[in-house]
């Protein structure tokens, strides 16, 4: 049986990428740093395209509950499994939470639970 190449491949993956920085500051009520989605995946893109990993998600639950006076509160488990070229792959399940107005809940969810 020969050696599965995702974990060669994801070893090679973080070899490359440092970590992404805190590089952007909120402009609401609540003042703080974060790194967006879009800084995770494009530090991310050549690395994954260079080691032939790509990234496939499921959201294996998803719960909403109302908080008076904040919005709809959300909460997901989502499963992320990495894939090399020879089919083997290593799987991540995570938990992303947010507080949302409109209709962004599940997307802000998985958002939060991949930069996690």
């Amino acid at each position: 049986m020969e050696k599965p190449m995702i974990f060669e491949a994801m070893a090679n993956v973080l070899n490359e990428v440092d970590a992404v920085g805190k590089g952007k500051a909120s402009q609401g009520k609540i003042s703080f740093k974060y790194r967006s989605i879009d800084d995770v995946m494009n530090a991310l893109h050549s690395a994954f395209a260079t080691h032939g990993v790509f990234l496939t998600q499921k959201v294996e639950s998803h719960t909403m509950n109302e908080i008076q006076g904040r919005g709809i509160h959300h909460i997901a488990r989502v499963v992320f499994t990495f894939w090399a070229k020879d089919g083997s792959s290593i799987s991540s399940e995570v938990l992303g939470e947010c507080i949302e107005n409109g209709d962004k809940g599940i997307g802000k969810c998985m958002s939060y639970a991949l930069k996690t």
